[in-house]
């Protein structure tokens, strides 16, 4: 799941993830936008993400995003409430929101 939003990033594709049930997606969203992780998430969440391995694979992923060209502005609570709802609804919501914004 790291490498393939490694390589999204790198191919200049937008990248969406929901991380609001934990495991890679969770990592990968936490690594991208911390800010959304203050004040609700637990110190070890997700589990594994302090695995070396793991580690490695996530400052590759932070380099591609910081080094990427900027890609279309989209609105900070959609992609806030898209990276850490366990919301099915609200999931849903965002993600069309955002790629139709991203569209236009």
């Amino acid at each position: 799941m790291v490498e393939e939003a490694r390589l999204t990033i790198q191919s200049g594709r937008l990248l969406l993830v929901a991380g609001g049930y934990g495991g890679a997606a969770a990592a990968v969203a936490q690594r991208l936008y911390p800010q959304f992780f203050d004040g609700w998430a637990p110190g070890a969440y997700p589990a594994d993400g302090e695995d070396a391995q793991v580690l490695v694979a996530l400052d590759a992923l932070h380099d591609a995003y910081a080094s990427a060209a900027i890609g279309p502005h989209l609105d900070e609570e959609l992609l806030r409430l898209l990276t850490i709802s366990h919301r099915p609804a609200d999931i849903a919501r965002a993600t069309v929101r955002l790629l139709t914004e991203a569209a236009n």
